[in-house]
């Protein structure tokens, strides 16, 4: 598949934005929440460097995170790198 084939099925997905996890005023500012009402969510991409900047340019394309987001290339208890990506959530009642 070319690239230009990738970049058009990924325009063609609906448009996920990771502001859409935080509660957002009519006003589209927003709202600020205390540290106790949302919690991190940590998502790890493990396995080889090419294999995790393949994955996160291709979530960076469907409009999940910016590649800027994920933390550095770790080393990872299996062997294999690590990237984590922390998004916060509003805690449900």
């Amino acid at each position: 598949m070319s690239k230009n084939t990738q970049v058009q099925q990924a325009n063609s997905q609906p448009h996920l934005r990771h502001s859409a996890f935080l509660t957002v005023q009519s006003d589209a500012e927003p709202v600020s929440l205390d540290h106790e009402e949302r919690e991190p969510v940590r998502l790890l991409a493990i396995g080889t460097a090419g294999g995790i900047d393949t994955i996160i340019q291709t979530l960076h394309l469907r409009g999940f995170a910016h590649i800027s987001e994920w933390s550095p290339l770790m080393p990872h208890t299996s062997g294999k790198l690590m990237r984590v990506l922390t998004r916060w959530v509003q805690n449900r009642p």
